[in-house]
C-alpha cells in the first residue's frame, strides 16, 4: 500500500513538473482522415478492395519500380499542438524489410478505400520526406511529421521509398538444364495498415500564447482620496528648483621646460682625450683569469728557485750525486774488526 502511494506521488509530481515547464503530456488530435488508392480500380469504381486491405485502412504497394497502391492521411491539429507523430498498426506485410515515406501534399482528396489511382493525391517529397520507422516486433510503423503542419493541418501521402530497379538477367536461348529456368525476381512489397483514429496522431500540447492586452488612449485618473492625500502631504513652497552650477575643472598648469644643458668644455690643444673603456662582464672575467695565471706561474718559479741547491743552480743541471744532499742525521755503517765467524 505504501509503495503504491509513493508511485502515485511520483507520477503526480512528474506531470506537475511538465505543466510547470509549459510542456503537457502527449495527447491525440481532434480529427484524422484516411484514404487509399490503387491501379486495379477503374475510374468508374465497382471493384471491391482486396481482402488484405481493411475497411478505412491504408495500403502501400510496389511492383518493380511502379507504385501500384498508395495512401494519404489528413489530421487537424488544435491550437498549441506541436511535434506530431503518426503511428500506424500493421495489418499485414509481404516482407520484413519495407521502406515507406510520408511526403506532404496540397491536393484535395476524399476519404476512400482502394479508390481509383486517377483520384489519388500527389505528394511532393522534395519539400520533405519522413521515413517510417518500425517498432521492435514489426507490428507498427511511426512517422515523425514535425514541420509538415500547414495552417493547423497535417496532409501527407504514404508512398514507397524510391528504389532502383533490379536488372533482369537475359534468358539463355538454349538451357542445359532439363527444366525451365525460374522467372527473374523484381523489387516489390505489399503492406496494409489498420484504419487510423485520433489516437494514431500523437502531439505535444503547449499552452496557447497569452492574448495581447488591448490598449486605448484613455488617460488614467487617480482616485480623489489618493490625490487629496498626496496634495496634503507635499506642500508647494513656491521655491523653484534650479540645477547646480556646472563645475569647471581647471586645466593643469603646463610643466616648466627643462633648461638646456651647457656644452662640455673643449679639451685644450695638445692634449688628446683618453677614453676609458669599461670592460664588459666577459672581458673582466678573462682579465681576472689571466692575472691569476700569471701570479701562479710567478709563484711557482720563485718557490722552485728557493728549493734548488746552490750547486745545482750554479751547474744548471742536477745529477745523481747532487740531489738530494746526504743527511748528517742518518746512521752510518761502521767497519767490523776481526775475523768473520765460521760457517756451519
Amino acid at each position: 500500500m505504501r509503495g503504491r502511494a509513493v508511485r502515485l506521488a511520483l507520477l503526480v509530481g512528474f506531470v506537475a513538473g511538465l505543466v510547470a515547464l509549459g510542456i503537457h503530456p502527449s495527447q491525440a488530435v481532434s480529427k484524422v482522415e484516411a484514404g487509399s488508392w490503387w491501379t486495379g480500380q477503374p475510374d468508374a469504381g465497382g471493384v471491391p478492395a482486396p481482402p488484405t486491405v481493411p475497411d478505412g485502412g491504408l495500403w502501400v504497394q510496389l511492383a518493380g519500380t511502379e507504385t501500384t497502391a498508395l495512401s494519404a492521411v489528413r489530421a487537424t491539429l488544435d491550437a498549441g499542438d506541436a511535434a506530431p507523430v503518426l503511428t500506424l498498426k500493421v495489418h499485414q506485410s509481404s516482407k520484413e524489410s519495407i521502406s515507406v515515406v510520408a511526403c506532404p501534399t496540397t491536393d484535395a482528396w476524399k476519404p476512400v478505400t482502394a479508390g481509383p489511382m486517377s483520384q489519388a493525391p500527389t505528394g511532393d517529397c522534395t519539400k520533405g520526406a519522413a521515413t517510417g520507422v518500425p517498432n521492435a516486433d514489426g507490428t507498427a510503423m511511426s512517422f515523425d511529421l514535425g514541420g509538415f503542419d500547414v495552417d493547423g493541418v497535417i496532409n501527407v501521402v504514404l508512398v514507397p521509398a524510391p528504389v532502383s530497379a533490379v536488372p533482369v538477367p537475359p534468358v539463355p536461348a538454349v538451357s542445359p538444364l532439363p527444366t525451365a529456368p525460374a522467372p527473374p525476381t523484381v523489387n516489390g512489397f505489399d503492406i496494409t495498415f489498420e484504419a487510423p483514429d485520433t489516437s494514431a496522431m500523437a502531439v505535444v500540447a503547449n499552452p496557447p500564447p497569452a492574448a495581447p492586452v488591448a490598449t486605448d488612449d484613455t488617460t488614467y485618473t487617480e482616485p480623489s482620496a489618493f490625490t487629496d492625500t498626496v496634495a496634503s502631504t507635499f506642500t508647494d513652497t513656491g521655491t523653484i528648483y534650479a540645477p547646480p552650477a556646472a563645475v569647471v575643472v581647471a586645466a593643469p598648469a603646463p610643466r616648466p621646460k627643462a633648461a638646456p644643458r651647457a656644452p662640455l668644455p673643449a679639451a685644450p690643444r695638445g692634449i688628446v682625450p683618453v677614453s676609458v673603456a669599461v670592460p664588459t662582464t666577459r672581458d673582466g672575467a678573462q682579465a681576472i683569469a689571466a692575472f691569476a695565471l700569471v701570479a701562479l706561474i710567478a709563484y711557482a718559479v720563485i718557490d722552485g728557485r728557493r728549493l734548488v741547491p746552490a750547486t745545482v743552480a750554479a751547474r744548471g743541471r742536477a745529477t745523481l750525486y747532487d740531489w738530494p744532499p746526504p743527511s748528517t742525521d742518518a746512521p752510518v755503517a761502521s767497519r767490523r774488526e776481526g775475523r768473520p765467524p765460521a760457517l756451519r
